[in-house]
């Protein structure tokens, strides 16, 4: 999830990659 930074941004709020 660490390496998606950039792609959640696109596809869904940061906020809930860092929560998972």
């Amino acid at each position: 999830t660490e390496k998606v930074e950039g792609l959640n941004l696109v596809t869904y709020p940061s906020e809930q990659i860092i929560k998972e």
